[in-house]
């Protein structure tokens, strides 16, 4: 679905219309924000929300008017105080695309996730070098799970999609190798190398791999349905991670970077949703 806008005015919205405009759009095409407090954040939110509470607003303008290029959706529990967050926005400042989601959380029936994003994945990291090769890693650690589940799903429907998945973590690696080598000052090893010297320990979400493996092997006691959920959910915290930290990074190289390996995670939870359709049916 597409959204669209008067000058200076807000539109509201549905839940679903918000949903279905996710999932058919670019993460660079619109900035979700959630005005709520940071305790109903972390209770529950929608992956890739930004956080900011309507009394930090006032001080935070910058950090929204820097994204008036885009559509800017403001998400609150029943849509009362992002309607004015919106309202704010787009008579004080001007801004067009200002969009409110009438009925919130309440009336959310897509996924959401628990917790904030873990971005102590990256404490310590000063550069962007350091940014780009804890990445890489976090993709082989993705990758050593979907090859942990494989075995499982061996002449079943859902192996071509784990399989995909498991690929796919490479092709990532590979695709965030490319930026490192942009910034990169000194001699750099090719990417099977380093990529295969990678211990890949822990993934997006800051679990541990063998963790997750053995909570996968849990899952599969329950059926294929079950599995595939928790893999779903490590998606959506990957997503939800490289969202919010393009949501903080001032570099718009690295911020792309973040958006479009955000967008991957998206696309592989897509093919999860449909192979968990595909489990639920069988």
């Amino acid at each position: 679905m597409e959204l669209s806008s008067h000058d200076k005015g807000v539109v509201n919205i549905t839940p679903d219309q918000l949903r279905e405009y996710m999932a058919s759009h670019a993460e660079s095409e619109f900035v979700l924000i959630d005005v709520r407090q940071p305790e109903e954040y972390q209770a529950q939110h929608i992956p890739g929300a930004k956080l900011m509470p309507l009394m930090d607003l006032e001080h935070r303008i910058d950090e929204v008017v820097s994204t008036k290029e885009r559509n800017l959706i403001f998400l609150c529990r029943s849509g009362a105080r992002s309607g004015r967050a919106a309202g704010f926005f787009a008579e004080a400042h001007g801004m067009a695309n200002v969009f409110n989601v009438a009925g919130g959380m309440l009336g959310w029936n897509g996924h959401a996730l628990p917790d904030f994003p873990n971005l102590k994945t990256f404490d310590g990291m000063d550069t962007v070098t350091d940014v780009l090769l804890q990445a890489i890693d976090l993709e082989k650690g993705a990758d050593r799970l979907y090859a942990g589940l494989l075995e499982h799903f061996d002449g079943k429907p859902q192996y071509e999609v784990i399989d995909l998945l498991s690929k796919a973590e490479e092709a990532h690696g590979r695709a965030v190798y490319g930026a490192l080598r942009k910034v990169s000052e000194g001699q750099l090893e090719n990417f099977e190398t380093l990529y295969g010297d990678m211990k890949g320990d822990i993934l997006e979400g800051g679990e541990p791999v063998e963790t997750a493996i053995s909570a996968a092997k849990r899952a599969i006691e329950h059926g294929t349905e079950s599995l595939l959920e928790l893999a779903l959910e490590l998606e959506l915290r990957a997503f939800d991670l490289y969202r919010s930290l393009a949501h903080k990074t001032q570099d718009e190289a690295l911020r792309a970077t973040f958006l479009d390996l955000a967008e991957q995670e998206k696309r592989h939870a897509k093919a999860l949703l449909r192979a968990i359709g595909k489990a639920a049916a069988a």
